[in-house]
């Protein structure tokens, strides 16, 4: 059975078939404009996604408990969220560690002078999607989500796009990971085709787009599996100056 998280199910809600995640945050609603797809009034990247799922974790977050009242007093001067916090503790991990929430603990009272539930707090940071989950004996252990990975390596494009034909590429929204969606989202022209995504190549956006994608795995892919026909000139994946 396949589990999406709330980010997921936000993006699936531009295919009208999936309802608004409960407790959305406004301002960040996904559309499709000019070709291109929005998160609200910016364009849709990876960075503009971990901003909605900061703003929606923070406002799904509790108040925590203060440990007394003198340090509530000093909590005025000491700014510091739960949030910030556990995002600069996860920060710090090496790519193949994890955390069990029972470790955050003692840092969260010394950082924002109050006791949390972590096990909540790192739960709700999973369902938004900002946090990655695995279990082990029964315990729950987390860390940031990032680029998604499959095996230690990045899923190939294959497993998110197709090619029908030579008309236009189809993208699976179910699948495609936050990152390859911007980078698409960078280098094509986007529109909804009877509930689907696809794209085609926007000669102006490759021209402005990093050297980074245009050489990324997913364009790679696209220039062997999607090429122009004869009669489609400038309808081409490869951009040169």
């Amino acid at each position: 059975m396949v589990l999406w998280n709330v980010s997921r199910k936000k993006l699936l809600t531009l295919t009208g078939k999936t309802p608004p995640p409960k407790g959305n945050s406004p301002g960040y609603e996904p559309a499709l404009r000019d070709g291109q797809l929005f998160l609200g009034r910016e364009p849709y990247t990876l960075a503009r996604l971990q901003e909605w799922q900061t703003i929606s974790w923070q406002a799904s977050t509790p108040k925590g408990k203060y440990l007394s009242q003198s340090q509530r007093e000093l909590k005025k001067q000491h700014e510091e969220t739960p949030l910030s916090s556990i995002q600069y503790i996860f920060g710090l991990l090496p790519p193949d560690e994890w955390i069990q929430p029972s470790q955050l603990d003692d840092v969260l009272k010394i950082f924002c002078l109050r006791s949390f539930k972590t096990e909540n707090l790192c739960k709700t940071g999973w369902l938004w999607g900002y946090l990655a989950k695995t279990s082990a004996a029964e315990q729950s252990y987390y860390r940031l989500a990032g680029a998604e990975v499959s095996d230690g390596q990045p899923p190939q494009p294959a497993a998110h796009l197709s090619a029908p034909d030579q008309q236009k590429v189809e993208v699976d929204l179910q699948t495609i990971p936050y990152l390859a969606l911007e980078q698409l989202n960078q280098v094509a022209f986007l529109k909804m085709d009877e509930g689907r995504i696809t794209a085609v190549p926007h000669l102006m956006r490759m021209g402005e787009a990093p050297q980074e994608i245009l050489t990324s795995p997913l364009m790679v892919w696209l220039q062997k599996n999607n090429p122009p026909r004869p009669t489609q000139l400038g309808r081409c994946w490869t951009y040169s100056m």
